[in-house]
């Protein structure tokens, strides 16, 4: 997630920004567009696609309860969900600040490596072990 390009968008706009970005690479030759917001919309509950299609035109705004289950099919961390969220509908004297109070501080590559060590616990099922303040180095 590139969020310093999000930066540069209008903050009204940074939300649909960021979906539109997740979910063109899901189109192809086959489906385009309008079959990825009506899987969205599956997803998300939704018999119709309109409501996407509402969402990103900026015509309605995107329910703060979803933002989860988008994550999840996006496969766009919450945290910037959440940030580019704040950015589109908290007042405008607060939104720029709330923004950037809530990005995450890790860039991709640290997100990729955390994302992996998770699947590994996961898959192998194996205890978190919290690590010992007195066995660190100082």
């Amino acid at each position: 997630i590139d969020l310093e390009g999000l930066r540069q968008v209008e903050p009204k706009r940074r939300l649909a920004d960021l979906l539109e970005n997740a979910l063109l690479p899901m189109t192809d030759e086959d489906a385009g567009i309008d079959e990825v917001y009506e899987d969205l919309a599956a997803h998300l509950g939704y018999t119709r696609s309109h409501i996407v299609k509402m969402w990103m035109t900026g015509r309605t705004a995107i329910p703060i309860d979803k933002l989860p289950a988008l994550s999840a099919f996006t496969e766009v961390p919450l945290a910037s969900l959440l940030a580019a969220w704040i950015a589109c509908y908290a007042p405008e004297e607060h939104a720029h600040a709330m923004f950037e109070a809530i990005c995450p501080r890790i860039n991709d590559a640290e997100y990729a490596l955390i994302e992996q060590a998770r699947q590994i616990y996961r898959d192998e099922n194996l205890p978190f072990v919290a690590p010992d303040p007195d066995d660190s180095e100082d």
